[in-house]
């Protein structure tokens, strides 16, 4: 937290089903661009960047499948951006992709399982906005359960 500072920026999303009745196709782009600044602190600190506030962020996912099962990948970018003031502790950008997929496994139930792998290339370069290194691969698997009558597949 900054005593004094100013954080404006723009988001943009852009989400599209393009062939919903063919193959279920989804696509969605979203951007934000944030600009921060210190307005007090010390001559070196005045005006910089404020830390763990990456400037550039966008996302990207692509999806196709129906009520039954579905499919997606996705790829996030993050730019660089600053641990703390006088930009001498730099976390570079990073690039990381995903995918997963659901089946229906009850349609009576509402119960669905959903696996999901982030960092696909299992890229063990990269750090958190706190510097802390970003997990390997990871698999998550769930089974969720629902009330049928709300299931809209």
């Amino acid at each position: 937290n900054a005593d004094r500072s100013l954080v404006r920026g723009l988001e943009a999303e852009l989400a599209s089903a393009p062939l919903p009745r063919a193959a279920g196709l989804t696509s969605l782009l979203s951007y934000t661009l944030t600009d921060s600044q210190a307005l007090r602190g010390s001559a070196d600190v005045l005006g910089q960047d404020l830390p763990r506030m990456p400037r550039h962020r966008l996302y990207a996912r692509l999806g196709v499948g129906g009520a039954a099962a579905e499919a997606h990948g996705d790829a996030q970018y993050v730019s660089q951006q600053y641990l703390a003031f006088g930009r001498h502790a730099e976390i570079g950008a990073a690039l990381t992709f995903g995918a997963g997929g659901s089946v229906r496994l009850s349609r009576a139930a509402g119960l669905r399982l959903h696996v999901a792998v982030r960092n696909l290339l299992d890229v063990r370069t990269l750090d958190d906005s706190y510097g802390n290194p970003v997990p390997g691969r990871a698999v998550l698997v769930t089974i969720r359960a629902g009330d049928p009558g709300k299931d809209p597949t």
